[in-house]
């Protein structure tokens, strides 16, 4: 296996992992993993190193597959080739805007905020049909058209205790006007971009812009139309 190959590896796991985490909305963690497929937790720990001097560039086809079968039992959209060639997250995108409510979804009722002005102070308390178990949930409602998706009046739920993954969308909150942005979140050669789904506002690159900062990942869009 080449390093390039190795290096697809460890990102595909992880990939699957963060996955996994943000759809139970719990942490899954590679000691999980690792006693989910009767793997020692030291070799897995070996497989994934971040370190690539100290990581196995190797492992048996037989280890690769004990990991593709628990994910694929578990519903995930994978196979060996992808995780060699780093295509996991192109197949397993969560579209939150495709989300279909399932049969356990039930009203909650949590803080509605404006997105603009103090984010400290909320517009009320809206109820809304959903299957999040997360404590830490907020509503945001545009006061305008977020081109070319949203409309206003579209209400984006908040958890602002899930990390964001590559390609998942995000709020987050410009410091300088209090404006809270609707963004696609991308992570590629360590940097870390929101993009907007118009095309003609540019992207921001957070490594270079201390002032706008992720309140959570966006789990359930209301969207007007």
């Amino acid at each position: 296996m080449t390093k390039e190959f190795s290096i697809h590896l460890a990102s595909s796991i992880n990939d699957l992992m963060g996955l996994k985490s943000q759809r139970e909305q719990k942490k899954f963690t590679m000691y999980q993993l690792a006693k989910a497929i009767d793997m020692p937790h030291s070799m897995l720990i070996k497989l994934l190193h971040a370190d690539l001097t100290k990581r196995v560039l190797n492992p048996r086809v037989e280890t690769l597959a004990k990991i593709v079968r628990f994910f694929q039992e578990d519903g995930f959209n994978v196979t060996i080739d992808d995780i060699i060639s780093g295509n996991i997250l192109s197949k397993n995108t969560i579209e939150v805007a495709a989300q279909v409510r399932n049969e356990n979804a039930e009203k909650k009722t949590i803080p509605l905020y404006g997105m603009s002005g103090d984010l400290n102070k909320t517009l009320g308390l809206v109820t809304i049909q959903m299957s999040s178990n997360s404590e830490a949930l907020a509503a945001f409602i545009s006061d305008e058209n977020i081109e070319p998706m949203f409309k206003r009046g579209s209400i984006f739920i908040v958890d602002k205790n899930l990390h964001p993954l590559n390609n998942t969308l995000v709020a987050a909150v410009n410091n300088l006007n209090n404006l809270v942005l609707i963004r696609k979140y991308y992570f590629s050669n360590n940097k870390k971009i929101l993009k907007s789904y118009d095309k003609t506002i540019e992207d921001i690159d957070l490594s270079l812009n201390n002032n706008i900062k992720i309140l959570g990942v966006i789990i359930q869009v209301d969207a007007k139309t």
